[in-house]
């Protein structure tokens, strides 16, 4: 990180006339590069490509583990600087691929203020290590230090990285989609001390995509399938070990039929089960 705080301020005045993150969909793409967001391709070419397995739209960021020339495996990152004039709450995108080894992708946000000390006024940082080869919903929730009426200059910031005494692998990509910034929209952030297992499925009945909302109380084992009334499985969308957290899947709805399907979430063993109607 300490390798690029000092294109900060070149950044924020490039992009001056704007209030949010720009190009948060990586739709944008020059010299190899999505635009307004400075990579690792700089030291490390490969690293940080264009990919046309997007979540929405026609492209997304893809970060992959490569080695240099002495096979040296080199980290990933993208990092995008904007102006903001109000305090935000959250940061949310979406992310699918595989960790190898214990290689985990970071989520990063800082607000800092526009003077010779660059106080922070909010942040907001955490470590996925729950990824697999569907999208997924990933959020964190951003802490703020002071009043919201300051102009700051923000970042946010990606790259992947190994836990201490482990290495990174070669074999570690991920691709990233559609990222936001801004007032709390996810439906899903923390507002009583009630916390169902399922706490909703929707749109309802649903057309293309349907999303469901689940907590997860510890670090466990995590299925989500789909399946019709007869029984049949129409789709795995979750099979891994997830931390505790709250999360929101992706149901593809797209090919089904007109009816009702059963969602069925299974965390260590015991399950939940909620109605999803296509339309």
């Amino acid at each position: 990180m300490k390798k690029i705080l000092s294109i900060a301020l070149f950044c924020f005045l490039q992009h001056i006339v704007f209030a949010q993150i720009q190009n948060p969909s990586f739709e944008l793409w020059d010299t190899g590069d999505p635009i307004w967001w400075s990579t690792s391709n700089f030291y490390a070419p490969g690293s940080a490509i264009q990919s046309n397995d997007a979540h929405g739209g026609m492209f997304a960021l893809n970060m992959s583990v490569v080695a240099d020339s002495l096979g040296v495996p080199n980290a990933p990152y993208a990092i995008n600087y904007f102006p903001l004039t109000t305090m935000p709450q959250v940061l949310t995108f979406w992310v699918k691929g595989n960790l190898a080894g214990n290689n985990k992708i970071n989520a990063s946000f800082y607000l800092n203020e526009l003077d010779s000390n660059m106080n922070t006024l909010a942040y907001g940082d955490q470590g996925f290590t729950s990824i697999n080869n569907v999208y997924q919903y990933k959020f964190l929730n951003i802490i703020p230090l002071a009043g919201p009426s300051l102009l700051g200059q923000a970042s946010v910031y990606f790259d992947i990285t190994e836990d201490v005494g482990n290495s990174l692998n070669i074999n570690t990509t991920v691709t990233i989609d559609d990222i936001y910034v801004g007032p709390d929209n996810t439906s899903i952030r923390e507002t009583s001390n009630r916390k169902e297992v399922i706490e909703k499925v929707y749109p309802s009945p649903v057309q293309e995509q349907a999303f469901l909302v689940f907590n997860q109380s510890k670090y466990g084992k995590v299925s989500l399938k789909l399946y019709d009334l007869l029984g049949n499985l129409v789709q795995e969308i979750i099979n891994e070990n997830m931390p505790e957290g709250k999360y929101k899947a992706e149901i593809n709805a797209s090919t089904l039929v007109q009816g009702i399907y059963l969602c069925k979430l299974t965390i260590d063993e015991v399950e939940y089960c909620a109605k999803l109607i296509k339309g």
